[in-house]
């Protein structure tokens, strides 16, 4: 679902004006992209803790920051960590070429056909007839693409997202 379109979702309305603004739209749009059921998940923490009536607005920025390193900590060792030697080398291949997307004829010419069943990567068509592999997810995506390589490294991802420009 495109940012605007998540936007335009009545249920979400109370969360995405929350995020805008605190200017945590941005970093949270990179961490769930355009996943209805994330943002159902963070908009029942928001709207939850926004109905209180004690609840510092600091608490609730610091809510929202903890449930995008838990995405993104998921991300990186229940997807990244656990994956087979195959799609680490798919993984460090998406790194050396500093991409998000790579032609599947590509990397099985290279010797790494995309094994099944995969966490990290999924197919997707582009131009209707060109595969390519994609991460699964932003969370995964960005996991790649700054080469975190450990739960420190989540870390500093999440805190790197949420620096002001």
């Amino acid at each position: 679902m495109s940012k605007e379109l998540m936007e335009s979702v009545p249920e979400f309305k109370d969360l995405i004006d929350f995020l805008k603004s605190h200017n945590l739209d941005e970093p949270v749009w990179k961490v769930l992209g355009g996943s209805p059921i994330h943002y159902k998940k963070l908009n029942a923490l928001v709207v939850n803790m926004l109905s209180l009536r004690n609840t510092a607005t600091d608490e609730i920025v610091n809510q929202v920051k903890d449930h995008l390193e838990s995405v993104l900590l998921k991300a990186f060792t229940k997807t990244v960590l656990s994956s087979s030697a195959n799609t680490k080398h798919i993984i460090n291949i998406f790194r050396e070429k500093q991409t998000t997307k790579i032609p599947k004829a590509e990397l099985e010419a290279m010797g790494f056909p995309l094994d099944y069943p995969n966490k990290v990567f999924r197919d997707v068509f582009v131009a209707k007839e060109d595969l390519y592999i994609v991460p699964s997810s932003p969370a995964v995506s960005l996991i790649i693409s700054e080469n975190v390589q450990s739960a420190a490294g989540v870390r500093e991802l999440r805190d790197k997202l949420f620096k002001p420009a």
